[in-house]
């Protein structure tokens, strides 16, 4: 059975990852930024939450040599959600949940100054509900991963429309879904479900351009997450032992994200 990583493990092992050439690099660059996305969340026949999300963006590009680069790409977003679902049995529930999304994603670029570049990484990608409303509880959803991508084209920071694309698959290495069902009721216990079968996509156009001697960085991103139904957790629910687990589902993003260099 697969067991995830700690979160904090892995955080460390992706600052550790992009620390070395921060120091060293010639000519790294730090962008901070704002970021507005859209977003919905689907278990297909069974529930889905949509809404708005704002919030916080940093990419850290840093040269090992003419040909490679490490980067360090990070957000957090805040958000609420329309829920649309029902519970366990089968009531009809509308509610509003309050949300946050952290994501940071290390990555190794190859030829960076050609038209086409390979890119892999390591990525963790945390999403923390509160599921508002009667029957309500708190869920956390962590994924670990790895970025497989290539970059298309090299951009030229003197052509506002001279944009780069970057497409890219996540596989899976593993995660949690975490629900505090002790919110329904103190007896309840709280399910931990592991994850062991999915993966993502991601869209990115940008560009990033000069204005009055300071870069600015300007990203149109679309996400998207499939998972499948996870392995089975035993539970104690009012007085009764049963089996519960997390059903297939999908998650889509598309965010506007404004960035300045320091």
């Amino acid at each position: 059975m697969y067991q995830p990583l700690p979160l904090k493990c892995t955080l460390t092992a992706l600052l550790v990852l992009t620390a070395a050439p921060l120091l060293a690099a010639d000519e790294e660059t730090l962008f901070l930024g704002v970021q507005a996305a859209d977003f919905q969340y689907e278990e297909p026949g069974l529930m889905e939450e949509n809404g708005g999300f704002i919030g916080g963006q940093i990419d850290i590009d840093s040269p090992l040599n003419r040909s490679s680069q490490l980067s360090l790409d990070g957000e957090l977003l805040l958000g609420r959600t329309d829920y649309d679902g029902q519970t366990w049995g089968g009531t009809p529930v509308e509610a509003t949940t309050s949300d946050w999304i952290a994501r940071l994603e290390g990555r190794y670029l190859s030829f960076r100054q050609a038209p086409v570049s390979p890119a892999i990484g390591l990525g963790v990608r945390h999403w923390e509900q509160n599921l508002g409303g009667a029957g309500g509880y708190r869920r956390s959803h962590t994924y670990y991963y790895v970025p497989l991508g290539v970059r298309i084209g090299s951009g030229d920071p003197e052509r506002l429309l001279r944009p780069t694309l970057y497409l890219g698959y996540r596989g899976l290495l593993g995660g949690t879904v975490k629900s505090q069902l002790s919110d329904v009721h103190p007896s309840n216990e709280d399910a931990e479900n592991n994850l062991t079968d999915g993966y993502g996509l991601v869209a990115e156009l940008s560009s990033t351009f000069r204005v009055n001697d300071r870069l600015w960085h300007l990203a149109l991103v679309a996400r998207y997450w499939e998972m499948e139904p996870s392995e089975l957790e035993s539970v104690e629910i009012g007085g009764t032992r049963i089996r519960v687990y997390e059903p297939y589902n999908e998650t889509r993003m598309i965010g506007l994200q404004v960035g300045v260099a320091l």
